[in-house]
Parts: C-alpha cells; sequence; structure tokens
C-alpha cells in the first residue's frame, strides 16, 4: 500500500502530464481505485496538492483538478515576476562564491540537455538554478510563496511543450543574470529577471487566446441607409 507522499506524487504526477485533466472532476473514491489504496491516503494527498495550487475542494469534500484559464495563467506569472525579482535583489547582496559556481555549473549542465533535447531534464534544471538564487536570497517566505504553485507551473509547460524557442532566451537570461549577480548589480538583476517571467508569460499566454467578443444580433444586421 503506498504511503501518503507516495499518493501525493502519483497524483501530482498524473496532472503535470495531463492524465488529469485540467478542470476534471475527483472523487477520493475514484482516486483510490486508481491506485489500489485506501481512501485516507488519498485524502492527506489531496490535502497537500491543494496546497500546492493543483487541486480545488468544496466544503462538501468535492475535488477537482484546477481550472486553468488566460486570466489565471496572467495572475500566476505577474505574481512570480514580483516575488522573483524580491528574490534576486536580495541575492544580489548574499550570494556567496560557492554558490555562484553552482548557478555557472547548473546552466552548463541546462545547455547541455537542450543541445540533446532533453526538454524535462532542462526543466528540472532550470528549478535548480532558480532554487541556488533562492536560497541565496535568505527570504524563506518569499521562497515559500513562489514554491506554491511551482508543480502548477510545471503541468502548464508540460501542457504547451517547453521547448527549443523557449530555452534558447532562458540560457541568454540566465548567462546574463550570473554576470549580474557576480557584478552584485541588484537593479540590472531585477531588470534581467522582470524580462525573463515577462517572456515566459507571453509564451504561455500564446496557448490561452483571447475569447471572442460576441455582437449583438442587432448590431451585426443593422441595415444600411
Amino acid at each position: 500500500m503506498g504511503t501518503d507522499l507516495d499518493i501525493s506524487a502519483r497524483v501530482r504526477g498524473d496532472i503535470i502530464s495531463g492524465a488529469l485533466g485540467f478542470g476534471a472532476r475527483v472523487t477520493i473514491a475514484s482516486l483510490a481505485a486508481r491506485y489500489g489504496v485506501s481512501q485516507m491516503p488519498v485524502r492527506v494527498a489531496l490535502g497537500q496538492l491543494q496546497g500546492e495550487g493543483l487541486v480545488e475542494t468544496t466544503e462538501s469534500g468535492r475535488a477537482s483538478i484546477r481550472s486553468v484559464d488566460r486570466k489565471f495563467v496572467s495572475s500566476i506569472f505577474d505574481i512570480r515576476r514580483t516575488l522573483e525579482a524580491l528574490i534576486i535583489r536580495d541575492a544580489a547582496e548574499l550570494i556567496s562564491e560557492d554558490e555562484l559556481l553552482a548557478l555557472e555549473r547548473l546552466e552548463l549542465e541546462l545547455e547541455a540537455m537542450v543541445e540533446k533535447a532533453d526538454y524535462a531534464g532542462a526543466h528540472r534544471t532550470n528549478r535548480a538554478f532558480h532554487q541556488i538564487i533562492a536560497e541565496a536570497a535568505k527570504n524563506p517566505d518569499a521562497v515559500s510563496v513562489l514554491d506554491r504553485h511551482w508543480f502548477l507551473v510545471s503541468a502548464l509547460w508540460h501542457r504547451v511543450a517547453y521547448g527549443p524557442e523557449r530555452f534558447s532566451g532562458v540560457v541568454n537570461d540566465h548567462r546574463f543574470l550570473i554576470k549580474a549577480l557576480r557584478l552584485r548589480d541588484a537593479d540590472s538583476a531585477v531588470m534581467i529577471i522582470h524580462a525573463h517571467i515577462a517572456k515566459a508569460k507571453l509564451v504561455m499566454l500564446e496557448h490561452f487566446p483571447e475569447p471572442e467578443l460576441k455582437v449583438p444580433a442587432q448590431r451585426r444586421s443593422r441595415r444600411q441607409p
């Protein structure tokens, strides 16, 4: 029988892969049957995944995979841009030489993965890169909020095929971030991270088009004089 952590990881993995789609309704009983476990670890897993922003629950006990639309995506990236800027400013002042060397190593690993078209691995390395910056900033409250939606953002990128076009920009941004951090240039680091997140937001929003405005029937059929 799986542990609570096992079930959380399996449900999370199915959400990220798309096996459990955004907006899909789920029940504790159906998930227990799906993973061959009792209902208790499923309850615990749903509570954890709700905290990560992947699952929504109601007072009646019903649950669903979070619905995602253009407004929500825009909001998530706006929040990340604000928090990443706060973190990078602190990191520019506090980052150590060992942490800078770790960033340089991870950036080389990421570039090698992109070269091999290992985009899943590059995505994981990208997270590790940002985690080092977060640790250097020594601002656990900001990092906690930022981490809350990490798996949700991962699920979004998985659905839209996080590929070479996006990673070419990531590589360039990372190189300049490292330069700014080495120079303790907080203002430049903030400008780079703002652009970094803004570009990611624009790429993601391409997959969530604006809804078409409905024109009232009387305007469409208005007669010409």
